[in-house]
């Protein structure tokens, strides 16, 4: 347990859990935001998925230390 003290610095993480946030928002942000009803298309959804992927996996090549390292 003593390796997740530092987790907090870890931009994997708090990219992961920005993400997250978002994610579990989405409708929220949706009624209470018209106008980004017409930007939120499953074609726009499908798209912000692999570019999240895509972030995660680049700051995972980024990560040369474990979390206890840092």
């Amino acid at each position: 347990m003593n390796h997740l003290k530092n987790a907090w610095k870890s931009l994997t993480i708090w990219f992961n859990s920005l993400a997250g946030i978002v994610v579990m928002m989405g409708d929220t942000i949706k009624e209470n935001l018209p106008m980004m009803q017409q930007y939120m298309t499953a074609e726009n959804v499908k798209v912000a998925a692999i570019v999240v992927v895509a972030i995660n996996v680049a700051l995972r090549f980024k990560t040369n230390s474990s979390l206890a390292d840092k």
